[in-house]
């Protein structure tokens, strides 16, 4: 079982990126497939639309970034990282991979606050990457405990 922490841990990081690749082609070509759902009782937009226009973040010496962009460069270099990891098992790898995680665990309830209470809806692109977060972060946590205790040299 140890052996396929680490593919667990790629797949993942693709599963993500994918996630995050198809939210933005949806939007950019035009074909809002609409995975978003109301909120019982919110009389809010239904549609992804309103979710992806909160989205933009304006970075120094970068302009304004989508979240989706963010999320795609996050998960692919999770699965760089994971597939570096599936080579040589260093700890510190494993243990970037678990720091980025859990940076993205960090910001899930303020994301999932602003579409519930500033949206109404809920955008199942976004939760399904919050899932995948999760997901992740609890794979990293396991495969770090049973490697066991850092060898003193």
């Amino acid at each position: 079982m140890r052996r396929s922490v680490p593919i667990i841990l790629l797949i993942l990081s693709v599963a993500g990126a994918s996630i995050a690749a198809f939210y933005i082609w949806s939007h950019q070509s035009g074909n809002d497939i609409g995975y978003c759902t109301q909120a019982p009782g919110s009389p809010g937009p239904t549609a992804c639309e309103t979710a992806y226009s909160l989205g933009w973040l304006s970075i120094p010496l970068i302009g304004r970034v989508h979240l989706s962009w963010i999320a795609l460069a996050f998960f692919s270099l999770q699965a760089f990282l994971a597939l570096i990891y599936i080579h040589d098992e260093s700890r510190r790898i494993l243990n970037t991979v678990i720091a980025l995680y859990a940076i993205g665990i960090v910001l899930i309830p303020y994301l999932a606050y602003m579409q519930l209470e500033e949206l109404s809806s809920i955008c199942l692109y976004c939760a399904s990457m919050y899932v995948v977060i999760i997901l992740a972060l609890i794979t990293g946590l396991y495969e770090r405990r049973s490697r066991g205790p850092v060898p003193v040299h």
